[in-house]
């Protein structure tokens, strides 16, 4: 497997988003010695940081929505995460300035550099926004803006379900180890992606598996050990390129 781009951050990743048109990846790093998120974005094309340890502002409530080739969408929540009590805010990252922010501004949906939100008078109506002047537009040709591209994420499989028997068997047929709690899996070109977890010294440790389409196993990564629990989505493809977090802190992208 070629990796393209591998680094590991100084606390733990929370997530990682693609932008819609799959040129830039960010994620948002988290840690209680920071006093807000910070954020990374890593080109897609040259493989490379195209900026790091961005702080838009202080305030541990901002939760990223949406990224594009030049901008961070986020929101700032004030009650819990209740979207009708939070800050939309845009911010520049190659100017490293807050373009404009809407308090009690109700995100639906982000598509390209089009926000769509509730109508301010009247229900059952939306608003359009444009990313980069948060100024009100007309409403688009088309509301799905989104890339044509490629973008796959795992389905999961409870221990109790259906097919969790059968992956459970491959998986300790080719590596002894015993599936418990879930698996991911996910069928891209000619390969097989599981992500499953086996119990080891009572705690969970998380591995990657990669397969061709007859059984043979590519790769085995270990994503994490000493797990207190499970994730969800814990890795997805774009295109051609396996994207994952191992050790909750290290960013990882496969060609595949």
């Amino acid at each position: 497997m070629n990796i393209l781009f591998q680094k590991q951050f100084s606390s733990l990743i929370r997530f990682v988003k693609p932008s819609d048109d799959h040129t830039v990846i960010c994620l948002e790093q988290i840690s209680e010695s920071l006093p807000s998120p910070q954020y990374h974005v890593v080109d897609l094309q040259s493989f490379t940081l195209n900026a790091e340890n961005i702080s838009v502002k202080n305030s541990k409530t901002l939760v990223l929505k949406s990224i594009t080739s030049s901008h961070l969408i986020l929101n700032e929540y004030h009650n819990g995460k209740n979207p009708d009590h939070a800050t939309a805010m845009v911010y520049d990252y190659k100017r490293k300035i807050i373009e404009w922010e809407k308090e009690n501004f109700r995100i639906l949906e982000i598509n390209g550099e089009v926000i769509k939100s509730p109508h301010q008078h009247f229900e059952n109506r939306f608003s359009y926004w444009n990313v980069k002047t948060g100024q009100i537009i007309d409403e688009p040709a088309t509301t799905n803006l989104k890339s044509n591209k490629t973008e796959s994420f795992p389905l999961l499989y409870p221990e109790n379900s259906e097919h969790f028997g059968s992956f459970s068997k491959f998986i300790n047929e080719k590596t002894g180890h015993v599936p418990a709690i879930c698996c991911e899996y996910l069928e891209v070109e000619k390969l097989m992606i599981l992500s499953y977890y086996f119990f080891e010294n009572k705690t969970l440790t998380n591995v990657l598996l990669i397969a061709n389409s007859d059984g043979e196993i590519l790769d085995t990564i270990n994503l994490g050990e000493n797990l207190k629990g499970i994730g969800k989505d814990t890795f997805f493809v774009l295109e051609n390129k396996l994207v994952f977090i191992s050790n909750k802190n290290t960013l990882n992208i496969y060609e595949v």
